[in-house]
């Protein structure tokens, strides 16, 4: 009987440890569902600086497109005038007028086609960034839904939990034993409980084909950020930093000095540590989070300054690099 009671009690103990256990691991996947929340606003943000830049080069693009266009008009009259007045007098000074008139007719024919490829290529980039975008605040909605799904889990744990707590104070307190009464009991080892804890990549370690939906959307977000980051560069002439000495600071960070890397691009690595904080850029603050299983991680920021109304941060781990 003894016995039977002392396997009681350290069941009950496993089974409230279990239950702490499973608080903290769907409180690590809250983490890592929001920092997913926050790379979609940050990619959002992009998406829209980029509507917007085309959307300039689409007004000046049209604008020298009207004006093909006139042009094209204007040559077309211009040679039949001149092809009228050759059938009235065939002289060489109207032969020469008609072959100049047809010249710049053509001119102004592959101006317009010129003109008007670009219009279209414009065009075809603002929607296809129009078809991400609305893609991307689907996303968005469906990532809003399932943090407030996570933080139901996690009060329901936490009450699981907290009436174990009272249980376990209200469990009669059971007669010692001699230990020479009491044989050996073979330890149980405690099976495994699921939660909804997304599985996250090791630092180092290369994708696997049953990866877990949010770490595959993780490296396809850092894989579109450094190739967005290397079109910027190759786009012309680096050019001068706006910021003579760019920082990195925080909450719970060491002060960083910023690499530019060109055309308004600034890049450093930190080592962070888990939880919400703010970071501060250029007298700007970032609020973002860190899941608990990237503590101690170094993490790589990349700062987009060529808009300095809105500034655009970026972070991901930097291990995360090796893996895309």
């Amino acid at each position: 009987m003894l016995v039977r009671n002392l396997i009681a009690v350290i069941s009950f103990l496993l089974l409230a440890q279990l239950a702490s256990g499973s608080v903290s691991r769907e409180k690590e996947a809250l983490g890592a569902f929001i920092q997913a929340q926050e790379n979609r606003q940050a990619e959002l943000l992009g998406l829209s600086q980029d509507e917007e830049a085309y959307l300039y080069k689409h007004d000046i693009a049209q604008e020298k497109l009207n004006v093909d266009m006139q042009r094209l008009t204007d040559a077309q009259i211009h040679l039949e005038q001149n092809k009228l007045k050759l059938e009235q007098q065939n002289t060489k000074a109207n032969q020469r007028a008609v072959k100049l008139a047809e010249y710049s007719l053509e001119m102004a024919k592959r101006s317009f086609r010129i003109r008007e490829k670009s219009v279209n290529r414009i065009q075809k980039s603002l929607a296809e960034l129009e078809a991400e975008k609305v893609e991307l605040v689907s996303r968005i909605d469906q990532g809003n839904q399932r943090i407030e799904q996570q933080k139901q889990r996690i009060n329901i744990a936490e009450k699981k939990a907290k009436e174990k707590k009272v249980s376990k104070k209200k469990a009669p307190v059971k007669k010692v034993v001699s230990k020479k009464s009491i044989k050996p009991i073979k330890q149980v080892k405690p099976q495994p409980v699921v939660t909804s804890a997304p599985s996250v990549t090791k630092a180092g370690a290369a994708p696997e084909e049953g990866q877990d939906p949010l770490t595959q959307e993780l490296l396809a977000y850092v894989k579109r950020e450094v190739t967005r980051l290397e079109k910027v560069l190759k786009a012309g002439r680096p050019g001068k930093p706006s910021y003579k000495r760019l920082k990195l600071a925080g909450s719970q960070i060491n002060t960083q000095v910023f690499e530019f890397l060109g055309k308004d691009q600034y890049r450093v690595k930190a080592k962070v540590s888990a939880g919400e904080q703010v970071f501060k850029i250029a007298g700007r603050k970032y609020q973002r989070t860190i899941p608990a299983a990237d503590d101690g991680e170094d993490y790589v920021f990349l700062f987009d300054a060529r808009r300095s109304t809105r500034p655009r941060l970026v972070m991901f781990r930097k291990a995360y690099l090796d893996q895309i």
